[in-house]
């Protein structure tokens, strides 16, 4: 969802071509639960300790 916002941003704000680059929503691939970015960054960090 935060990639759809930048290439939109990035769009508006005339930084990438005049097409719409963002993929429509039913050929996005879901994720499971353990793959959040941040769970990620977590799941990393509790490795290390």
């Amino acid at each position: 969802m935060q990639e759809k916002l930048d290439w939109e941003v990035n769009r508006s704000y005339g930084l990438t071509p005049g097409e719409d680059l963002v993929a429509h929503p039913d050929m996005i691939p879901g994720l499971n639960v353990d793959e959040q970015a941040f769970e990620v960054v977590l799941a990393e960090r509790s490795h290390f300790e």
